[in-house]
Parts: C-alpha cells; structure tokens; sequence
C-alpha cells in the first residue's frame, strides 16, 4: 500500500472538517463557495433567504445607502457565521447576492445588451436587445492556488519592498465617512449654489437657453466650486487608494494616516503602475467578463457587469425555484 504523504493528510483532514462542519448548518441555509478560495476571507459562508422586512428595508433604500444596509444589516443578520462581511473583497458580496438569488428566487437575470456594436448611436432605442443569463451555469473564475495577499512589489533599482492588499468593502465605507466629516461644513456652504448649477444644467440638457440664462451664477463662484470639488475627488481617490498599502519595508501601516503619509512619499506612479499589471494578470476572478449567446442566426459575444441591485429580489417576481403546494393537514 502506497504511504500518505503530509499534504495527502492535510487535505483529508481538511475534507473531514468540511463534512463535519456542514453538519451543524441549519435547514434553510445555502453554502457560498467563493472563487477566491480561503484566498480573501473564508472559502464557505452560509445565507438564508431573506425576510419580508429585510426585502420592504431593501426596497425603501436609497441607492447612496444600499450598500451599508446590505452589507452592515441585512446580509450580516443572514449569514449562520455572523463574519464581518465588511472584510470581503466587493466582488464577493456580488458572488453571496447571486448564490442567495439562484437557490431562493430563481435562476435568470435579465441584462441589457447592444445588438450592433457598429453604429454611431449605440444607444439609440432599437439597438437594445435583452439577455436571460443563466446565473445557474455562470462559471465563475477561481483564483490559482500560489496566488495570495498582501502581496510584494519590490523596485529593482531602490530596493523598497511595498506590500498591497486587494480592496475591501470597508475601505469603501472609511472614505465616505472620512470626506463626509473633512467637508462638512464646505458641503453646507455650497450647497444653495450647487442646486443651482444643478437646476441649470438641467434647463441646458432639455435646451431651455433661455430660462438657463436665468439663473445667474458668477464666474468666481462656478470656480470657487470647481475647486471645492476637484479638492474633495483627489482626496476621495487618494484615501481611496492609500487603503491598498499594507507596509513599507516591513513596516506595517496600522492607520489612515500612516497610509497616506505612505502614499504622498514613499509610493511612486511606477509601483502602482506596477500594482495595477499585477491585479490584472494574477488577480482575475468571479464572474466571467463576457458572455456568448445567439443573436438570431449568429453567435456574439458582449460585456455584462453585474450590480448588487441586479441580485435584489422583488415581490413581483415569478419564481422558478423548487417549492411544493399542498392543501392536506
């Protein structure tokens, strides 16, 4: 008899606990595989469906706040392991909406897509075609096994080792609340003018000249906002940003401070060039970034992103998940 090697054992053992594990799951909760294995978080997590006040607290969210309300609320009072999904990659909160769709909702989402990709207007309304993706036989890319996070991207000429992270939900969540606070109060003093730039382009994009030469608005005023507003974008990107930054020569950042202080001087645009080429090719999971399908009597491809909102269930809804009526005691 062949003798079991260590990494045989390891994986047995690692069968056992799945099996095991699985076994203290109530009825009622699906498993989520991930494609990034045990790479960006946990490998499983368990959902049920949701229930009628998580969909009517859905349905009154607006689209600034769905986001936290799916992720910090609903989704987290659905999941068996109560996990912080906060700390998942966003794609993955996309894989938990789809899976928790396809068991308890159904199996299609209808997606929008552009009959001739050849045609000056392609949004003119007779070039939008309809798809039924089958969310049941999407494959979903998984990550290969050597790849992992943080990872290293070291200069061949300085020698500086700059560790990276992959984005997560809550770095999404920290720039919001953290532009929210440094701009407050700026936020409060434009905003009669913002209503007002707002109100007249309006007027402009239905060609309304003349009532949009109404509403008077100076020049130092419309710069005086250009401004406030390039200010508040380069500091959403840069935070942004500085929250993939994990150390620096081995020195781990622990705070948003210290990540910026490392963005604005120790991270040139060439590691992040650099960053970007590795997410591209080593980092390419989930769902797949484009479809074949038949369009009449040919086979094209098209580009789908999906959006969380895509996996929010409505009432209105025809279900083709399996369910049993029954009118005897």
């Amino acid at each position: 008899m062949e003798e079991l090697k260590q990494e045989d054992i390891f994986a047995i053992k690692k069968a056992e606990k799945k099996v095991e594990d699985s076994k203290q799951i109530p009825m009622g909760f699906v498993p989520v595989t991930f494609s990034t294995k045990d790479k960006l978080g946990p490998e499983v997590l368990h959902f049920r469906n949701y229930s009628m006040e998580e969909l009517y607290e859905l349905a009154s969210a607006t689209e600034d706040s769905i986001s936290e309300i799916l992720v910090n609320r609903i989704l987290k009072a659905m999941c068996f392991e109560k996990y912080d999904l906060t700390q998942l990659h966003p794609d993955l909160i996309s894989e938990i909406m789809m899976t928790i769709y396809a068991n308890f909702w159904g199996s299609k989402i209808r997606k929008p897509f552009y009959k001739n990709l050849d045609l000056d207007d392609v949004d003119e309304e007779d070039n939008i075609g309809y798809y039924d993706v089958d969310i049941k036989t999407l494959k979903l890319k998984n990550l290969e096994d050597k790849v992992k996070v943080p990872f290293t991207i070291i200069d061949d000429i300085t020698q500086k080792k700059i560790k990276f992270i992959l984005p997560k939900i809550k770095h999404g969540f920290i720039t919001e609340k953290f532009i929210k606070e440094k701009y407050r109060e700026q936020e409060s003093e434009f905003y009669v003018l913002s209503k007002k730039i707002e109100s007249r382009q309006k007027l402009l994009d239905k060609k309304l000249f003349e009532e949009a030469s109404k509403v008077k608005i100076s020049q130092e005023e419309e710069e005086e906002f250009e401004r406030f507003n390039k200010d508040k974008l380069s500091d959403y990107l840069k935070i942004t940003q500085s929250q993939l930054l994990y150390s620096v020569d081995g020195k781990i950042l622990e705070t948003i401070e210290d990540k910026v202080n490392a963005f604005e001087n120790d991270v040139d645009t060439t590691t992040w060039k650099r960053f970007g080429e590795t997410v591209e090719k080593y980092f390419e999971f989930g769902f797949p970034k484009e479809l074949e399908f038949k369009l009449g009597d040919e086979i094209v491809t098209r580009r789908f992103s999906f959006r969380l909102t895509d996996f929010v269930p409505s009432m209105d809804e025809k279900r083709d998940t399996g369910y049993t009526v029954s009118f005897d005691d």
